[in-house]
């Protein structure tokens, strides 16, 4: 079976309220399509919101996964 995960990240406590509310929807979505879900918090390293998602990415791929879906921290899955 193929190994699959999810990515998102953000950074910021604006979008930690964000993810307050999308997150537990992505983790309900991953685990019951048996995919990993990994989340990058950023801490100020440079990286502005939109290319965050470039090591974030790069870091899974590495990770030996086969299929790697990026979601923005803003997607709320409404279907699980």
């Amino acid at each position: 079976m193929p190994r699959c995960c999810i990515v998102t990240a953000y950074q910021g406590d604006d979008f930690a309220q964000l993810a307050a509310l999308t997150l537990p929807r992505m983790e309900a979505f991953a685990a019951r399509h048996g995919y990993e879900l990994v989340v990058h918090k950023q801490d100020g390293s440079g990286f502005t919101d939109s290319w965050m998602k470039v090591p974030a990415i790069i870091s899974a791929l590495r990770s030996d996964f086969d299929f790697v879906l990026w979601l923005d921290i803003d997607v709320l899955i409404l279907r699980t």
